[in-house]
């Protein structure tokens, strides 16, 4: 699955392989909610970027 998605965002293709290996292990409509999963989360990523949403005081923090 991480093969398909990074595909998807730096090239906005999946190898013919990939694609046919995922769908018929998971079947079309999978693939189908997964393009749009991922499509979604990149118009609220973009949504928050824009208008410099800040994360939650009590959110979850990244290490480092």
């Amino acid at each position: 699955m991480m093969d398909r998605g990074l595909a998807h965002v730096l090239g906005n293709r999946v190898d013919q392989p990939v694609f046919d290996a995922l769908k018929n292990r998971h079947g079309e409509q999978w693939l189908v909610e997964l393009t749009v999963i991922a499509h979604y989360f990149g118009v609220l990523s973009g949504v928050v970027n824009a208008f410099e949403v800040p994360a939650p005081p009590d959110g979850d923090k990244l290490p480092g």
